[in-house]
């Protein structure tokens, strides 16, 4: 995939993004507390009828979410819940990402299949979102399973990713923006009631 110039988001964005999937992640789970996304899948689906999981035994590259109305469906191979469990942070990135199209209405924006892929690289796997949406799903999925100890500094990137069971490489692009001010002037002024979707 070539580019001209690599997709971005800026500070407002990103407080935005983190206002709305923090929201999301509280009526889950209190602050300070890190789960698996295969646990808040299966927990979904056990709670709220409108929400479905379907596994399959196909690639374990790409899963998906469909909303039709108020139904929610994730579609995933059945090899990355089962890694995700064990606690394989691609996996649990994939679906915490998947989680993060739900926080971010994306479904009602346009399309209503949202797809996670990895691509095939010199090094092995790597997740190249195509779209300015993918790459604000993929920081939904960092503030979804980190919360607020993203702004904790005292744990490293590396121990933050162990016990949040996130994709390192996003930690450290979050907390590249957490050193702009127009990002904290932007947590200001979002400072009011987050909405809560789900």
């Amino acid at each position: 995939m070539n580019r001209k110039s690599p997709l971005r988001i800026c500070p407002k964005k990103a407080a935005g993004l983190y206002r709305n999937t923090v929201s999301f992640r509280r009526a889950y789970v209190p602050d300070g507390k890190f789960f698996k996304a295969s646990d808040f899948w299966r927990d979904a689906a056990a709670d709220i009828p409108e929400v479905r999981i379907k596994l399959h035994y196909r690639s374990i590259l790409k899963a998906s979410t469909n909303a039709l109305d108020e139904l929610t469906v994730l579609v995933a191979p059945k090899q990355l819940f089962d890694n995700a469990d064990r606690g394989c942070k691609q996996s649990n990135f994939i679906l915490a990402h998947e989680a993060g199209h739900i926080s971010e209405e994306h479904h009602s924006e346009n399309a209503v299949s949202k797809y996670f892929q990895l691509f095939a690289t010199e090094t092995g796997v790597a997740n190249i979102p195509p779209t300015i949406e993918e790459l604000e799903t993929n920081y939904a999925a960092t503030f979804f399973l980190c919360g607020p100890a993203i702004f904790d500094l005292r744990r490293d990137a590396l121990r933050l990713a162990d016990v949040a069971y996130c994709d390192i490489y996003y930690i450290k692009k979050v907390r590249k923006l957490l050193e702009q001010q127009e990002f904290w002037e932007e947590m200001q002024k979002l400072n009011s009631t987050p909405r809560a979707v789900f």
